[in-house]
């Protein structure tokens, strides 16, 4: 049997300490708005938590991520994002 607290930006569901989770699920949220420190995510993973992280237009790169402790231990390497200019002919 899972147990599953949702928080949502604006929410007022007291979260538990990281330490009384097995994991975290980050949907398309930007860094500035975690419940949790970044620094407190990257603890909680380095001992044996679970994090699970979903893109979208306000994750990553886009959601400020870059040089957080969040991306220190992603898979993946961060980049700003980037824009096309488009010319009209």
């Amino acid at each position: 049997a899972y147990q599953v607290d949702a928080w949502l930006p604006g929410s007022t569901l007291p979260l538990q300490p990281l330490e009384r989770y097995s994991s975290v699920v980050i949907n398309n949220l930007e860094a500035s708005r975690l419940p949790f420190s970044a620094s407190d995510i990257r603890t909680f993973v380095e001992r044996g938590g679970g994090l699970l992280t979903v893109g979208g237009t306000r994750a990553f790169g886009l959601g400020g991520y870059i040089g957080t402790a969040i991306e220190e231990i992603l898979p993946v390497k961060l980049i700003e994002p980037q824009t096309k200019k488009k010319r009209l002919n």
